[in-house]
């Protein structure tokens, strides 16, 4: 009975130690931010069509009717609070994530005239966003992408830098 107790333990206190040894080793790193969303799912399901321009309300629906195009480390609730005042918003699909950890994203933020907020983040590491600086109606922005295989390994695999190319329609 006495050896069960001593390797329960040792177990449990192998587990802290593993737990603690990998947040020490990986201290620095901040891991890739990925989240799916309407528009990068649009283009990786239609792989012919990512050269020509797309319009916006064909990809993420009509009912989002205004788009804003966020850079890096911009403060997508203080923009919302901005312009749809502090509670006339409601997030209804995708994430606010907060800033300060993650300065790495630019944001893709679509809201209606009802305060329904999406917001999409991208990664500036892997995609790049060549768009309007200011917010536009959705029904006049088309989008293109393309993709650039850079730093290919042996296998024939490797990273891939997205741009997504925005264009508003006069």
């Amino acid at each position: 009975m006495r050896s069960v107790i001593i390797a329960s333990a040792a177990g449990i206190a192998g587990v802290m130690l593993g737990a603690w040894g990998s947040d020490f080793l990986g201290s620095g790193r901040q891991s890739t931010y990925f989240e799916a969303n309407d528009l990068e799912n649009y283009f990786l399901k239609n792989p012919l069509i990512s050269d020509q321009s797309v319009s916006l309300s064909e990809i993420v629906g009509s009912s989002w009717e205004t788009v804003c195009f966020l850079g890096v480390g911009a403060n997508a609730t203080s923009m919302l609070d901005e312009i749809l005042g502090r509670d006339g918003w409601n997030l209804k699909s995708g994430r606010i994530v907060d800033e300060g950890l993650l300065d790495y994203l630019s944001k893709v933020i679509l809201y209606n005239a009802d305060g329904a907020t999406y917001i999409m983040n991208f990664d500036e590491r892997v995609y790049t966003f060549l768009a309007p600086s200011n917010c536009q109606a959705s029904e006049k922005i088309t989008i293109s992408r393309t993709s650039e295989k850079v730093n290919s390994d042996p296998d024939g695999h490797g990273d891939h830098l997205i741009a997504y190319r925005v264009t508003v329609k006069e």
